[in-house]
């Protein structure tokens, strides 16, 4: 053990708590300390990615400098991000020319039209 988790512990055991169990609870503290910090990396990683790509400096500087667990990370994400879905929308417009469809630079009166053929 550490002498920071020692004293922890000894602060425990000076308050009545068994030895044993001033451990197994300093080691459940620590353990939740490190679930907490890799938690909220997680969610300011994916925080700053998307103010980044996003162009909001604003909230880049916010959400890198306050530490708050995650919860801001997660507002920002869910109410403030921009481009939710990232769909990209095209169309494609194809244009057919034909022998009967007149073009710009021809005047339609330059252009004969064939009779159609009569069944019989």
């Amino acid at each position: 053990m550490n002498p920071y988790t020692t004293s922890i512990s000894n602060s425990l055991v000076s308050a009545g708590v068994p030895a044993t169990a001033a451990a197994s609870l300093v080691s459940v503290f620590v353990a939740g300390i490190i679930g907490l910090l890799v938690w909220s990396l997680i969610w300011k990683g994916f925080a700053l990615w998307y103010a980044g790509r996003n162009n909001q400096k604003a909230w880049f500087i916010v959400l890198l400098i306050l530490n708050t667990a995650g919860i801001l990370e997660i507002l920002y994400l869910l109410f403030f991000r921009k481009n939710k879905n990232n769909v990209v929308h095209t169309t494609t417009v194809t244009h057919t020319t034909t022998a009967s469809t007149p073009t710009p630079d021809v005047a339609s009166s330059d252009i004969s039209v064939p009779p159609a053929p009569i069944a019989g």
